[in-house]
Formats: structure tokens, C-alpha cells, sequence
């Protein structure tokens, strides 16, 4: 029996490997990935003439449309595993149904990669029932993506990429899906005719107790949207929907809030979302409502659960940068974020919390978001709530000179301290409890206070986005809100759990004797120069800040070719330096100088120089970055 099962089972592979061969021999196919009845099969999408659902699939023989599109006239399916790309200079559009592309869960849809365009665009020239791009599955272990396309919701009444919006099919749970490099924008609806649509939307989903886990929003733009940019949105209908896991990275959130009867959120936290990180996003100019909101929708329904909010920058909202509001028990910690020039306050606790909250507010770096006298950066009213914990230490509030830092109606505030509290001309920092304090008395509200001009770099120059690689150096693209090496903030904040030891400008805390105040921690700059000599690699160097007595100077240099050299004794301290040693003419050496403190570098800088006879060319000097 054992030897016939054996036969059986050889033979039911054998014929699906035959029929696999049969129906897709001109398809190539994924390397290592093998899928249930046949390996994973890369698609390619083109408009026509090009394109066309007759044939394979290839990139030769692409398709005109792909599976879940209006029009696939093709007889294939795509599986989990599968990949399709589609032509990155083509376009395609819908006028109507329930979505230009509904999403197969398991499989990659990529914009971007393939042809020679930018991205491909996916256009709505019409009502679309869910949205541009719908994904209302997913797959235990294959990721869902869609990645690098530009979703034109041209104005129509749909959204652009939502995930289980508006009605669930049922929950989602298994791999992550990801909506990655993609560019969102035009969409219209209109809240007093009932319409509700926004930039990019993860819902649990209407009709019934829905949940959806693991999601990410990466380095994607919405714009010019009627309601909220990116929403995770558990459903209104039950209170027992759920979202956890979500991670919305490095995103670009403007213009939003076009609806004249809307004052919602560019980006929203909402109802039981359980485990959301929003980090390195550029939230900015919504035309109505709020930078970041934080609700539920009534009583009866649980808040964000776990939410992070850290290292983005929010400015010129036109209400606040930061809104927590409504019933339902909340927790979060929001850190390390600038929240600059919004209309309103830089966060607000709003008089309708109740139910629980517990927050934590560190390091942040409030900058003149309220010009109106009769209010503040951080304003916590008076509410219902059981506030178990509400912290606000190492944040510098740098007031316009007709507002208030920081008022605190009822001192719901659990633990403050650590804060630069300044507004240029003096006057009223702190009213809490109905008390009022100025520089001259905050310390007995706040031992810690400090109320000196926080000497902040360049004000008027803002960060209006971020540069570098998330993970490695990335910061904001400006540092107007950085602090100088003389700051009173630097090394003056309280040194917190290791879980928030990060910076906006990606240094750890701390690079000093403590903890800074605010968002960024204070780098010293090293600035190198080489210049080419005969047989000779003359350097010198610049620091902006005062060094440890103890510092030493060390160089490593080298060509391609050649062992890497290092100047055998530390350098003087007229931070200059001759290099012969080793060094011939006509070759590139890359050269790096560290600051050495107790045998740990702790600043480096690098150039290229090549090493010359011929002085009466242009001195050969590269610099890494």
C-alpha cells in the first residue's frame, strides 16, 4: 500500500509539473519561489499596441491589463508569489465599477522597475465604488505590495489605495501588505452629501467585527486629497474592529483636507489601532483640520493602543500639529518630533478625553505654533479622563512673544521636567492649575525649567522634508531647529528609558555628557580639508564645538591598491598635519582623520586627494559626500 500511495503521489506531481509547463512555458519565472501547484511567474503590463491579454505575459509579449483590472480579457490568474510589473511609462484608467485595480493578495505589483518612465499611472475618470487600488485580501505568507505608481484619483469621488474600504470581505491577518514609493493624489469627496474618501486608507473594514494586521505605508506623497492623506481607521460599526501593526515611514502628507465641511486629520490614528508607528513623515499645509488626530469615534469604542509618534516633522497645520481626543483608553508616546508654525497649538488634549490616557511627551521641539495671546504650545484642558500618565520632559516650547508655552487647566500633567520654556520678551510660560509663572518663578512649578533662549540654529529657515537613508543618517534637510554647540538644551535633559534614546537626526542619546533637550542630539561637525603637495597630502580641519581635553587626532589612509597607513603618533593640536609617509604621486588616497577619545572615534571626516608634481593644474581633491 505504502509503495502504491508513493506511485500515486509521483504521478499527481508529475502531471501538475506538465500542466504547469503547458500553460506558462513562455513565462519566465521567479527564481526560489515556489508556490503551491506551480512556481511564482513574473507578469508584464503595457498599454497597447504593445500590450495585449493574448499574450504571455512577458515582457516581449506583455499583457494590456492584468487580473482584477476592467478589461483583462486573459484566461491566467496570478497566484501568491507571483509578480507583475507593469510599463513605467504607461497609463491606465477606470471610469467605473469598484476599482481600476482590485489587488490579489500574495502578489507584487510593481510601477516603477520596469520601462522608461518614472512611474506607471493608474487614473480614475470616474465614480469608483472602493477605490483607485483596492486590497481586500492577503496571503498567510506571501506579502501583498504595490509599489511604485502614481494613483490619480483625478478628481472623481473614490479613494486612492485603500485596504478593506469600504466593505470587508472579512479580516486580514496574514503576511504583510505594503504600499511602497507610491504618489496619491486628486481625490474628491463631500462630507455633506455623504461621501467620505481619503489619500490612502487601512481599514478593518464595514460590516461586522473586522481586523486587519501588518501594514506598512513607506516614502509614498498624498496630496491634494478631500479628507485625511493616510488613515488607519478602525470601522465605526463595531467597537470590537481592530488594526495592529502598522508602520507609516518616511511619507510626504500636504494638502489635505479639502472638503469645505471637513476639519479632520492629514494623518489619523482612529478608534482600536493597536501597535501603529508613524515615523519620519513630513506632515504639512492641510488646507483644513489637523497635522496628526488622534480619536475615536464614540463612547463604547477602545482609542489607539501602542501608538508611536516619533521623528516627524509637522508644521502649518491649519489647526493643530498634534489632537487627542474623544473616549475610549489611549496610549502613546510621542517623541522626538518638530512641530513648528501649525495655526493652532503644537499638541492639544482636548476637553472631550475621557475613558483612560497614559502619553508620554518627550524630547520633542515645539516652535511658535500659536500667534493668538490667549493660548499655547501645549495646551491639556480640562477633562473627563483617567489620566494615569501624562509626561512632558526634555522638550524645548520656544513660544511666539504673544502666547504661552504650556497650559495645563486642571495640572492633568502626571511628570514634567527637563523643559526649555521660552518666549522672546518675556511674560506668562506656564499657567497651570490657574497659577501663572515667568522665568522669574517657573522653577518652583519645574525645578528642572529652563527659560534662556534655547539658541536654536537658523529659525527661519525650516526643514521642509528629510534626507539621507532611514537607519544609517537620516535627519531633517535643514537644521534651522538643531541646537548650537553653545545651547543651554545640550546635555541638560533628564536621561530616559532606552527605548527613546533616538533623534530626529539619527545620533543616539547621548553624544555628550546627557541627554539633550528637544529633538535633535547635538553631532560636533569636523570638517576636513586635503590639499596636494609633491610626494605630500597636506590637511587641516575645523571643529564647531569645544573638544575633551583628552582628544587625540588619528589618520588612515590608503589607495586602491595599497595597505591602509596610519599616522603613527596623535596630531598637534593646531589641528594641521603633513602626510609623506607612503605616499606617491599620481595615485588617489582616501584619507579619514578621527577624534579620538579614550581609543574610541567619536567624529570622522574623509576626502581624496591625489598627490602632484604639476602645480599648475587645479589642485585634485574629491570629497565623499
Amino acid at each position: 500500500m505504502r509503495t502504491q500511495g508513493m506511485f500515486r503521489a509521483l504521478l499527481v506531481l508529475l502531471l501538475l509539473a506538465v500542466s504547469s509547463q503547458i500553460m506558462f512555458a513562455a513565462v519566465p519565472l521567479r527564481e526560489n519561489s515556489v508556490r503551491g501547484a506551480r512556481a511564482a511567474v513574473t507578469y508584464y503590463v503595457a498599454n497597447a499596441p504593445l500590450g495585449n491579454d493574448a499574450n504571455p505575459g512577458t515582457a516581449s509579449g506583455p499583457w494590456e491589463h492584468c487580473p482584477g483590472m476592467p478589461g483583462w480579457a486573459g484566461s491566467a490568474t496570478l497566484e501568491p508569489g507571483d509578480t507583475v510589473y507593469f510599463d513605467s511609462g504607461g497609463a491606465w484608467e477606470a471610469s467605473s465599477g469598484s476599482a481600476l485595480l482590485q489587488v490579489v493578495g500574495g502578489v507584487t505589483y510593481d510601477g516603477s522597475t520596469w520601462g522608461a518612465g518614472t512611474r506607471a499611472t493608474l487614473r480614475a475618470t470616474g465614480y469608483l465604488h472602493r477605490s483607485v487600488v483596492n486590497l481586500m485580501e492577503d496571503d498567510p505568507a506571501e506579502p501583498t505590495v504595490i509599489r511604485g505608481f502614481e494613483v490619480d484619483a483625478n478628481g472623481q469621488e473614490t479613494s486612492g489605495i485603500a485596504i478593506n474600504w469600504p466593505q470587508a470581505a472579512g479580516s486580514m491577518s496574514g503576511a504583510t501588505k505594503r504600499i511602497e514609493d507610491c504618489v496619491v493624489h486628486d481625490v474628491y469627496s463631500s462630507s455633506a452629501a455623504g461621501s467620505y474618501e481619503y489619500g490612502i486608507v487601512i481599514s478593518s473594514g464595514w460590516g461586522g467585527s473586522r481586523g486587519v494586521d501588518n501594514v506598512e505605508v513607506l516614502d509614498s506623497v498624498t496630496y491634494n486629497i478631500s479628507r485625511g492623506g493616510i488613515n488607519v481607521y478602525a470601522a465605526n460599526d463595531y467597537s470590537n474592529s481592530s488594526i495592529s501593526n502598522v508602520l507609516v515611514r518616511g511619507c510626504d502628507i500636504y494638502a489635505t483636507g479639502q472638503d469645505p465641511n471637513y476639519a479632520g486629520s492629514a494623518l489619523a490614528a482612529k478608534n482600536h489601532v493597536i501597535d501603529v508607528t508613524f515615523e519620519y513623515n513630513t506632515i504639512h499645509d492641510p488646507v483644513r483640520g489637523i497635522g496628526i488626530g488622534i480619536s475615536t469615534h464614540a463612547a463604547g469604542f477602545t482609542g489607539p493602543e501602542n501608538l508611536i509618534i516619533r521623528h516627524n516633522i509637522i508644521s502649518n497645520s491649519a489647526h493643530a500639529g498634534i489632537y487627542v481626543q474623544g473616549y475610549g483608553d489611549k496610549s502613546m508616546d510621542i517623541y522626538g518630533n518638530l512641530i513648528a508654525q501649525n495655526q493652532y497649538h503644537g499638541i492639544k488634549f482636548a476637553s472631550s478625553l475621557a475613558d483612560s490616557l497614559t502619553a508620554r511627551v518627550y524630547n520633542n521641539t515645539f516652535y511658535q505654533n500659536y500667534e493668538p495671546e490667549w493660548d499655547s504650545e501645549i495646551r491639556v484642558e480640562a477633562n473627563s479622563a483617567d489620566v494615569s500618565m501624562l509626561e512632558i520632559r526634555n522638550n524645548i516650547i520656544y513660544a511666539d512673544s504673544d502666547t504661552r508655552c504650556l497650559i495645563d487647566d486642571e495640572e492633568n500633567i502626571t511628570n514634567h521636567s527637563n523643559n526649555v520654556y521660552y518666549r522672546p520678551g518675556g511674560g506668562t510660560l506656564v499657567i497651570a492649575d490657574g497659577v501663572s509663572y515667568t522665568a522669574s518663578n517657573v522653577g518652583s512649578w519645574e525645578p528642572t525649567a529652563l527659560t534662556d533662549d534655547p539658541l536654536l540654529e537658523n529659525p527661519s529657515d525650516l526643514p521642509t522634508g528629510f534626507t539621507g537613508t532611514f537607519g544609517v543618517d537620516i535627519k531633517p534637510n535643514s537644521d534651522g531647529l538643531n541646537i548650537t554647540a553653545g545651547s543651554p538644551a545640550r546635555d541638560a535633559g533628564a536621561s530616559l528609558a532606552a527605548a527613546y534614546d533616538s533623534s530626529i537626526n539619527s545620533a543616539n542619546r547621548p553624544q555628550g555628557a546627557g541627554w539633550d533637550i528637544g529633538a535633535y542630539e547635538f553631532v560636533a561637525d569636523l570638517d576636513l580639508h586635503g590639499t596636494p603637495g609633491d610626494r605630500a597630502i597636506h590637511l587641516d580641519w575645523s571643529v564647531d564645538d569645544s573638544l575633551p581635553v583628552t582628544t587625540t587626532w588619528h589618520v588612515n589612509y590608503y589607495t586602491t591598491t595599497a595597505s591602509v597607513y596610519t599616522a603613527t603618533e596623535p596630531l598637534s593640536t593646531t589641528r594641521s598635519t603633513v602626510l609623506t609617509a607612503h605616499v606617491d604621486n599620481y595615485q588617489w588616497y582616501t584619507v579619514t582623520l578621527h577624534a579620538m577619545v579614550g581609543g574610541t572615534s567619536w567624529l570622522t571626516d574623509t576626502v581624496r586627494v591625489m598627490p602632484t608634481d604639476k602645480f599648475w593644474h587645479l589642485p585634485l581633491v574629491s570629497r565623499d559626500d
